[in-house]
Parts: C-alpha cells; sequence; structure tokens
C-alpha cells in the first residue's frame, strides 16, 4: 500500500471515529431540564460562578471530593459561552471526545483489528457515565495511555516527565484517582526502567516527582497565598472520607427470586463482571507469563491493577452511574483478551474462530435488554423529551439565563424558585439553597459567601462545626435560605440533614421566618422584606426533628420492645391515611422472621397514619431493628394518638401492633 493510500485510509477511519463519538455525545446530551434538577452538575456550574465572583474553590469554599481542574474547565466554558449551558456542553464533549480516541488508539494496539476495537467502542460508549463527569475517564485514561509511551515508545526522561504531568493533572480532577495514578506511576517506573540501574532510576523518580508537583504548583500557591495549606487539604481527607462513610450503599448481590433481566439483576450481573475481569487477567497474566511478551505483560498487569483501585469508589457506591464511571479502562482489558486470543488460538483454526465471533455477537445482542431496562439511553428520564428534540434542545442551551428562567417559570417549580430570588435579592448578597441545590445558584445568578453551598453528610460532624456555619450565616449576611426539607440522599431518611445535622437546622428554623413555599422546597428570610408573601398555609418547625407541638406522653425504656405477632391487630376495619408524620427513636425485636414489610404509624379511632417510607434499619441480631426519627409533611390533625408497628406476613393481609407510647399533637401538622 502506497504512502498517500494508507493516509487516506487513516484519516477516514479515524474520521468515522470521531464522527461516531460526537453523534453518541449529542444524542446523550441531557435535556434543558436535567440542568435544572441536577445538583452534581449544578455544583460545577454554580462553583465556576463562584470563581468567575471571585471566589475560589478549596480557599473560599470548604474541600470537595473532586479537584480544582474541574471547576477551573467548567469557568473557561462559561467565559467562552457568555454564561450559557453550550460552554459547560463544549467542555464535556471535548474531554469525552479526547478520552474516548486514546480509549481507541489502547484498544487497537492490542487487538490489531479496527473492526474489533471500532464494536468495543460503540459498546462503551452506550455505558456512557453520568454526562458532566467527563473527567472520570478523561484522568485515569491520560495517565494510562502516558504509562503505554513510556513502555513502548519512550523510555528516557521524556517518557517519565510526560507520565508525571498526567498523574499531576489526574490530581488536579480527582484527588483520590490522582493518589492511585502516583502510585501506579512510580511503580511502573521502577519496574520498567529497573534494569537501567540505580542512579538512572533514582533520577527518572525525580523526574517524575518534580513533574507532578510542577503541574500542582499553581494550586499549592494559591493556597499557601491565602493561608489554606495544609488546612484544605486537611479538610477535603475529612470530606471525603465522611461522605465514603455516610453515604455507602450495599453491594448489588444477584437475586434468584427475581427475573435474569430484572433491572435489580442487569446492575448486580454488571457490576460483578467488572469487579471480577481484571483479577480473571492477573490469573492469565500469571499463567501464561513464559508466551507473553515482556512490555505487554507489564502493561496489561499496570492496567489491571489500576482498574482494581478505581473500582474501589463503585465498591463505597455500588450504584449504576458508579459503576459505569468504572469501567472505560477494563475495555482496554477486554481488548487485549481479543488480541491474544486472535493471536495465539484464533488463527489456527476457522472453527474455534467462527465460535469467538458467534459468542460475542451473542453477548452483545444480550446487552440490549439491559439497554432497554432504563439506566442507560433514557437515565432515569433525563433523556426522553431530548430523543425527540435533539436540536431544539441544543438551542436552548445558547439561552441566557434570564431568558430560560423567563421561558420556563411558569412550568418549572425550581425555575420559579430562582426567579423569584433573582428579583428580589440583590446580586452581590448571599442566599443558601439546602440542603444539595447548587445549581439553584448559577440559575438565579446568586452567589453563597459561606464555607459550604452543599449541606451533605461527612462536613459539619461535630455540634461545634454545625454552630460555626450558622455563624458563617450571620456573617456573610445570608438573610435569604431555600430548603428542600423532604429531600434524603439515596431516599434513605437518616440522609436527610434534620438527622445528621440536627443542632444546625434547629438553629436555621428557630432564627429564620417560613415565608413562602415553592412546592416542596421553603423559602426563610431573616428580616422583614417578604412579610407580604407570609400565609398560613405552611410547614411549621413542627416537621423537623426538633418538635415543638409534638410530645411523647408515655415512652418505652431504652431496652428492646418484642412483639410477638400472634396478638396483632388486623387493620382491615380502620382508615388507612399513607401520610408521615414525626416518630421517636425505639428498638424492637420482632419474634417471626417471616414479616417482609414494616412501616412506623400512629393511629386514633378509626384513623391510621404510616409512612411511605420505610423507617426500619436492621441491626445485626437476625430480627432486631431500630427505627430512626424522621419527618415529613402531612396533614395529621391534633390529638392524642398511640404509635403502632405495621406491617404485613404475606403482602396481601396488614396487621398493626401497638407500642406502649403516646404521642400528642397540640397542633395539626400541615
Amino acid at each position: 500500500m502506497s504512502f498517500n493510500k494508507f493516509k487516506i485510509l487513516s484519516f477516514s477511519k479515524y474520521g468515522l471515529i470521531i464522527f461516531s463519538i460526537l453523534l453518541i455525545l449529542f444524542l446523550y446530551t441531557p435535556s434543558i431540564f436535567f440542568f435544572f434538577r441536577d445538583s452534581n452538575q449544578g455544583a460545577q456550574l454554580s462553583k465556576a460562578q463562584e470563581i468567575l465572583n471571585g471566589f475560589h474553590p478549596f480557599v473560599d469554599i470548604m474541600g470537595n471530593i473532586y479537584g480544582p481542574l474541574v471547576f477551573y474547565f467548567s469557568t473557561l466554558g462559561q467565559l467562552l459561552s457568555g454564561n450559557r449551558l453550550i460552554g459547560e456542553i463544549f467542555i464535556i464533549v471535548i474531554g469525552y471526545l479526547s478520552s474516548y480516541l486514546l480509549l481507541y488508539y489502547l484498544m487497537e494496539r492490542f487487538t490489531k483489528s479496527f473492526m474489533i476495537s471500532y464494536l468495543l467502542l460503540i459498546t462503551l460508549l452506550l455505558f456512557l457515565p453520568r454526562f458532566y463527569k467527563y473527567y472520570i475517564v478523561l484522568a485515569p485514561i491520560l495517565v494510562l495511555f502516558s504509562i503505554y509511551y513510556l513502555i513502548f515508545r519512550n523510555r528516557n526522561y521524556n517518557g517519565v516527565v510526560f507520565l508525571g504531568i498526567s498523574c499531576g493533572i489526574s490530581i488536579l480532577f480527582r484527588f483520590d484517582f490522582g493518589v492511585y495514578a502516583f502510585i501506579v506511576g512510580l511503580s511502573v517506573i521502577y519496574l520498567s526502567l529497573k534494569d537501567k540501574g540505580k542512579k538512572i532510576l533514582r533520577n527518572n523518580f525525580i523526574y517524575f516527582t518534580a513533574s507532578v508537583f510542577f503541574v500542582g504548583l499553581p494550586f499549592l500557591l494559591l493556597l499557601i497565598l491565602n493561608n489554606r495549606f495544609p488546612g484544605a487539604i486537611i479538610e477535603t481527607f475529612e470530606v471525603v472520607v465522611g461522605m465514603a462513610h455516610g453515604m455507602d450503599l450495599p453491594v448489588p448481590v444477584f437475586n434468584f427470586h427475581q427475573s435474569l433481566f430484572s433491572l435489580y439483576n442487569n446492575i448486580s450481573l454488571f457490576f460483578w463482571f467488572f469487579r471480577i475481569l481484571p483479577f480473571i487477567v492477573l490469573i492469565i497474566l500469571l499463567t501464561l507469563k513464559k508466551k507473553i511478551e515482556q512490555k505487554e505483560r507489564l502493561f496489561i498487569f499496570v492496567t489491571s491493577v489500576f482498574s482494581i483501585l478505581l473500582y474501589i469508589q463503585a465498591l463505597n457506591r455500588p450504584h449504576i452511574f458508579h459503576t459505569l464511571q468504572a469501567i472505560p479502562m477494563q475495555f482496554i482489558l477486554i481488548a487485549w483478551i481479543f488480541g491474544y486470543s486472535n493471536k495465539k488460538i484464533v488463527r489456527k483454526s476457522f472453527s474455534i474462530k467462527l465460535a469467538i465471533v458467534s459468542t460475542t455477537l451473542i453477548l452483545l445482542f444480550l446487552i440490549i435488554p439491559f439497554v432497554k431496562n432504563h439506566h442507560l439511553i433514557k437515565k432515569h428520564g433525563e433523556y426522553n423529551s431530548n430523543l425527540k428534540n435533539w436540536f431544539s434542545n441544543y438551542k436552548e442551551l445558547f439561552l441566557t439565563k434570564e431568558s430560560l428562567r423567563e421561558k420556563y417559570k411558569k412550568k418549572n417549580g425550581l425555575i420559579r424558585i430562582t426567579d423569584f430570588v433573582n428579583r428580589r435579592t440583590k446580586k452581590d448578597e448571599s442566599v443558601l439553597f439546602i440542603p444539595v441545590a447548587p445549581q439553584l445558584y448559577y440559575f438565579s445568578e446568586r452567589v453563597f459567601k459561606t464555607s459550604l453551598g452543599v449541606l451533605g453528610p461527612g462536613r459539619l460532624t461535630t455540634r461545634e462545626k454545625q454552630s460555626a456555619f450558622f455563624r458563617e450565616l450571620i456573617d456573610t449576611n445570608t438573610n435569604i435560605i431555600v430548603d428542600f426539607y423532604e429531600f434524603s440522599y439515596d431516599k434513605i431518611a437518616e440522609r436527610n440533614p434534620r438527622y445528621y445535622y440536627p443542632y444546625l437546622m434547629n438553629l436555621i428554623y428557630s432564627n429564620y421566618k417560613i415565608v413562602s413555599k415553592f412546592g416542596n422546597r421553603t423559602l426563610l428570610c431573616r428580616d422583614n422584606r417578604f412579610n407580604k408573601f407570609l400565609t398560613n398555609k405552611l410547614p411549621s418547625f413542627s416537621n423537623m426533628t426538633y418538635e415543638k407541638n409534638i410530645f411523647i406522653k408515655k415512652k418505652i425504656p431504652a431496652n428492646i420492645y418484642r412483639i410477638n405477632t400472634l396478638f396483632a391487630k388486623n387493620i382491615t376495619k380502620v382508615s388507612i391515611v399513607k401520610k408521615g408524620v414525626l416518630f421517636c427513636e425505639i428498638k424492637i425485636s420482632l419474634e417471626k422472621s417471616i414479616i417482609k414489610k414494616y412501616f412506623l404509624g400512629l393511629i386514633k379511632g378509626s384513623k391510621l397514619y404510616f409512612t411511605d417510607i420505610k423507617p426500619l434499619k436492621r441491626k445485626k441480631a437476625k430480627n432486631n431493628f431500630k427505627f430512626e426519627v424522621f419527618s415529613s409533611t402531612s396533614n395529621v390533625p391534633e390529638g392524642s394518638y398511640k404509635m403502632i408497628v405495621f406491617y404485613s406476613e404475606d403482602q396481601n393481609k396488614w396487621y398493626y401492633e401497638e407500642l406502649p407510647i403516646e404521642i400528642l399533637i397540640t397542633k395539626p401538622i400541615n
């Protein structure tokens, strides 16, 4: 093949790849309502807005699990677009395009096949992580590409410096991934260059460390000049550990009582396949180590170890989205398996080659149920309207925030809030949206001048820290607070700030007046500017953990109360009201293990009130539970109530059991 023909073929190949990546990213771009709703995407946009207003992450704003580079790139997008959403989209698309081009390059190096690498790339693009998290793919793949360059292309100082720069960028994108990259980088330098002598090895370690330090130097100088080093680093570590502890989720274990294609089992199989894959590759490397070329063996070994380290986050929160962001690197391992099989096995037998191709096609076909199971292309409704109106959606991304507020304030409650705040506050006035709605800062074009804009778990872990944050509200003249009072992370009752920050929430609701209500959000104010909006049809502090008008008249002791289900009362004769109300904390041990579902409730006469949130937390003992304190805004009349446990043995017949607790409500809960 002539050089010109090769050049045209190469251009056409990468042109097709770039077009395919851009097309799928275009189809995956969320609808405009996603940006109104999603707090994580909103965190990037709001921090970009803070930077444009003279504030800086980790300096003026408390540490985050993501590094400063995430927010500075979002700031660049806002600068380029005149503070429009299209600027963020531009940064995201460039980030993902770079990531998947590097991924394709690495996959093709091992498959030696355009078609196989292209099919793997398209399959991987179907499993795109949350749209805004381009850096979750870009940072690790950039490090892996630099490792490939060092091992296969350049084993001198240039390769080491490139690896150090890549690790430094990874640290600035996300600290935990950066630490893993730094450890892997040191290991690669040692394993690939140890044969060159101790002096050269030592010099390479120095070049690598200096390169990492050089990339992080501007950020370190910013912290030092603002007297935030090492305090910001310690804070960040505490936040990461606190959030990991406060927001962990159980690992999805396969459920044999559900269909193979059920949503839960899809996620379970998906999670466990990619968790086990790197270990399978390591076993193959150990078994065939004498048959695999040394450089190839080293690179695949490092890739397997790196992917295991990256999967740690998915182990902490094995939600489908966290699993999706952990798998891109593992497609390089899949590509290597294809390439090695083709090189060592397939070429010797046409029948084996046909069997492998057929198996691959069947596996790709089996992905279809997973794709249809609404957690990929539809992504929990984020993309439904967008799939029908791609071009009109992109047109809206070019609108200014003022135009978006004007267009959607009558259709969307969140936009009504941002429009209300924007019109009735000064531009430089501090506002607080709690517990987690940073996107509202962006759309209302307002700032938070406190160290926190999100009241997530793991930040204000002591009463002293909660008190200090409340003093910040006063010192910064933060007179406006909008509270999403029913929000709980992962829909778990104890992951509401009234549970994990009770002292702070008590201070807020004792010192701020409730002014108005926007859907399920409440506006609070510390001055009198909004008195004309006051209404009697508002939730009061009676819905919070620190209750003022609900009293426990008689309470059981702290020891365990045993329920004998043989004497339970059938609930068929009472009127059921599926609403929640504040409950106290007790411990209960159930004598029967056949009970399938549990609720806690109140009963008065023929009226039974129960929660539609499962409020029972299983203890180590097989049938031992603990009811947690939580609340909602149900209509419960005043009066005296008996507390009950409400449960079912077969999901068809329901019972309740009275507890020796009386609740007195002195004012209706609205």
